[in-house]
């Protein structure tokens, strides 16, 4: 009780009630800040850490205005296509993946089955930053994984790759972001990198495509109701060697209405990674949308995959002429140019469209009586490489600009918020 005594004030009233007790610094402060005050502070600066990392230490990039192709040669990727060796493909499905926290449903076996009973040749299993070695040692294996764990959806699809990169940008990307990204997940020769449903959620604008380079493919075709011909258009117009990719980006296996809506049909000398990524990376191939009413069981499904498919039997490109034969009767073939402008309108098994002077690229977009959609690779200008997928430079002077601002707006923003902290417990303090 002395002791206890000896440790409180009494005020000149000398009444009991004025006895208060005196204020001794505990364990539960630092430099004079309470603890979770401190662990509001070290959130915030997370924070603050993530935004200013993606916003002003991504490097930044000499974009040039885009230029449309030119050249007096034109690229046909479908000359001397082998149209019996032709393989029928899905590269975007999802089982169930990370114990189950992302969207997936169904096991590896389940998709591998399935789709092997619609007939295709290739089903990839392409889940969020992991890839599958389900049956890595069967001849039609390829390894695919889905890149991207952003607000925006900015996906990627990797062909073909070795290991996942983890590296993204979480936030609303900019396009050096994208780039930046980009430039990271670069491929090596035999690996693919494809821009994946660019129209979801404007993941990727216009502008975007136009600016962007060093990727080799463009989901133009994803599940029953996206598309983004647009996108790809504006790339195109850009003079961007952008090929098509057309996928169900399955995440139910057990949703028939989620399963065998598009395939991307592959020209390559053997059913092997190998060939399959070159063949994508030099556009012979062309993705279908497979028509139906969308209510088809998945007993449907099998029956019409077994009956066959439209199909693209030649596309010859003979001075100017480009002419196109189909396996069976178009209801309309639209051939489409510089800025997604319809350049002619066709309908029958067979098709010719002369090059105009003007003419940048052409594509065949080709719509079927039982509403199938088949979408064909440009043929395009070049004067002496056609694939060429060149890097923008970085802008040195810029990014360090904006690195050092970064850097300044951390060191403000840190000593603001643990002045405030230290003030408001002074106050405390007092009271």
């Amino acid at each position: 009780m002395a002791g206890e005594a000896s440790r409180m004030i009494v005020f000149r009233s000398g009444k009991k009630k004025d006895r208060l007790p005196f204020r001794m610094p505990t364990r539960s402060r630092f430099f004079g800040i309470s603890w979770s005050r401190w662990v509001l502070i070290a959130t915030g600066f997370l924070v603050a850490v993530i935004v200013i990392n993606q916003y002003f230490f991504c490097p930044q990039y000499n974009f040039t205005e885009p230029r449309p192709f030119t050249g007096k040669h034109w690229y046909n990727p479908y000359e001397d296509i082998d149209t019996l060796r032709r393989f029928k493909c899905n590269f975007h499905a999802h089982s169930r993946a990370w114990m189950g926290l992302t969207n997936g449903n169904g096991s590896e076996q389940e998709v591998w089955d399935r789709y092997a009973s619609l007939n295709y040749d290739v089903h990839c299993i392409s889940n969020y930053h992991c890839i599958s070695r389900f049956n890595d040692t069967a001849q039609n294996y390829l390894s695919a994984y889905e890149h991207g764990y952003n607000i925006k959806k900015n996906h990627y699809l990797l062909l073909n790759y070795r290991q996942v990169s983890f590296r993204d940008y979480p936030l609303p990307q900019t396009a050096h972001n994208k780039q930046h990204l980009i430039a990271l997940l670069q491929p090596a020769h035999d690996e693919l990198l494809a821009i994946n449903h660019p129209s979801l959620r404007h993941a990727f604008s216009e502008r975007d495509l136009a600016l962007l380079s060093g990727y080799q493919g463009m989901e133009v075709l994803r599940s029953r109701h996206t598309h983004s011909y647009r996108e790809w258009d504006a790339a195109l117009s850009a003079g961007k060697p952008a090929f098509l990719l057309a996928n169900d980006d399955l995440h139910d296996v057990h949703d028939a209405g989620d399963i065998g809506l598009n395939c991307t049909f592959v020209f390559a000398p053997a059913l092997t990674a190998s060939d399959l990524v070159q063949a994508l990376r030099t556009g012979r191939s062309y993705g279908l949308r497979i028509g139906g009413s969308g209510q088809e069981t998945f007993e449907d499904k099998q029956r019409k995959a077994r009956a066959g498919l439209p199909a693209l039997k030649s596309l010859l490109l003979r001075g100017d002429s480009l002419t196109l034969e189909l396996s069976e009767p178009a209801s309309e073939i639209r051939f489409i140019g510089q800025g997604g402008i319809q350049r002619a309108r066709h309908q029958g098994v067979s098709a010719t469209y002369v090059l105009d002077t003007n003419d940048t690229y052409v594509r065949a977009h080709i719509i079927f009586p039982d509403s199938s959609v088949m979408l064909l690779n440009p043929v395009f200008r070049y004067n002496q490489e056609p694939l060429l997928r060149q890097l923008p430079s970085i802008n040195p002077g810029k990014t360090w600009l904006m690195r050092i601002c970064g850097v300044l707006l951390l060191i403000i923003y840190l000593a603001a918020t643990v002045m405030l902290a230290y003030r408001l417990n002074i106050r405390q303090n007092k009271i």
